[in-house]
């Protein structure tokens, strides 16, 4: 039952589904905007890819952590457990939650300046 329910459902308030406008609004103005997606500048260490679908909601989200790691999530706050790192200290997981229609994922890079990236996304719908 936990894996069927996942721990992290939004980013500042955004979530899979939102229209554009209600990201612009909760997250203030993009440092890139775009048709289909929005890049936001939140700090010198936090970015935020939002991707819009051709109905202007969003379909993905993808948040980059680099230099100071100290505001990034730790794994478990984002998958719900811990990830056991690999021999060379990078860490990854997905997981799809279908009955919320999206998947959502953790990495960390290997090396002296590791970058988190969580990301969300919509899984496709059937036709």
């Amino acid at each position: 039952a936990a894996a069927d329910t996942p721990v992290f459902t939004e980013y500042r308030g955004i979530k899979i589904g939102m229209t554009m406008d209600e990201v612009r609004a909760k997250l203030g103005g993009p440092k890139e905007k775009y048709d289909s997606e929005d890049d936001f500048e939140i700090s010198a260490n936090e970015t935020a890819r939002v991707v819009y679908g051709p109905d202007k909601k969003v379909t993905a989200i993808s948040i980059m952590y680099t230099g100071d790691l100290a505001a990034a999530p730790a794994p478990k706050a984002v998958m719900g457990e811990a990830i056991e790192p690999r021999d060379d200290g990078g860490m990854y997981k997905m997981v799809q939650y279908p009955k919320q229609g999206f998947w959502l994922s953790y990495s960390k890079t290997a090396g002296d300046t590791p970058m988190i990236v969580v990301m969300m996304q919509k899984l496709p719908t059937e036709q």
